[in-house]
């Protein structure tokens, strides 16, 4: 039978992250997966083995087998091809950023524009593809899918019903919300200006256009209680109408 791959999309702070938890309580068991998991599993990574004021050797080494471990098996098992001097212009990139890292949203996002930049855009999409196709459950739900991409990967995975959800969300409770939530550290003093310029960064731009080719658009701008009777009615509609 195939699985039931259900892919929520917002802007940053919109509601993906709650619809996830909504679905999960109707059908627990169910294994979900964030494109940032990756990246904030480098960040983890980064600070265990490098220490600050390391001997650029020393670094550099490490940095490329944590790459190797995370993300560049998915690249060669797909056929890419990874130019030789990526590594090298990656490495001066990663050189700008201060260590330890402090998993913070801008280090989230400079990351993640790093590694597309020099390894392919559809670097975490091929991550994510495999996992979801590794899953044996039958229902997978995904959250943060961000670029085309993103979309067109899920795509290629064999024997599975994919349904695609946009949440719409108004600016100013997002930001309300990213305050409350608190995630990475600083993110409770982050101001609306902040937010602005964090919520037009190279990550997150593209993601109002996946709004085209969302199976189904939702409104997030009154009550939780709301939200989650939306979430819980698309919810089970997918689950019977994919027979899962």
């Amino acid at each position: 039978m195939p699985k039931l791959v259900i892919v929520y999309i917002s802007k940053m702070c919109g509601g993906k992250g709650s619809a996830v938890r909504i679905s999960q309580k109707l059908r627990p068991g169910s294994p979900s997966f964030t494109y940032s998991t990756p990246i904030r599993q480098f960040l983890h990574e980064v600070n265990r083995e490098i220490a600050p004021g390391s001997h650029p050797r020393t670094k550099k080494t490490a940095l490329e087998r944590i790459l190797k471990e995370i993300y560049l098996r998915d690249l060669r098992d797909s056929g890419a091809r990874i130019a030789p001097d990526a590594m090298k212009r990656f490495y001066a990139q990663f050189r700008t950023l201060t260590l330890p890292l402090v998993e913070n949203r801008a280090n989230v996002q400079d990351i993640s524009t790093f590694i597309r930049a020099e390894f392919g855009e559809d670097t975490f999409a091929k991550t994510m593809a495999r996992i979801v196709a590794e899953v044996s459950e039958p229902i997978v739900i995904v959250d943060g899918a961000r670029r085309h991409a993103d979309i067109a990967l899920l795509r290629t995975i064999p024997n599975v019903h994919l349904f695609f959800v946009y949440i719409d969300a108004p600016l100013e409770r997002r930001h309300v919300w990213y305050v409350d939530r608190n995630q990475n550290e600083g993110d409770d003093k982050v101001t609306m200006e902040t937010f602005k310029v964090l919520d037009d960064k190279e990550p997150e731009r593209e993601i109002v256009s996946l709004r085209s080719i969302a199976d189904l658009v939702i409104t997030n701008d009154t009550t939780y209680s709301d939200f989650t009777e939306k979430v819980e009615r698309l919810f089970a509609d997918v689950c019977m109408q994919c027979g899962v």
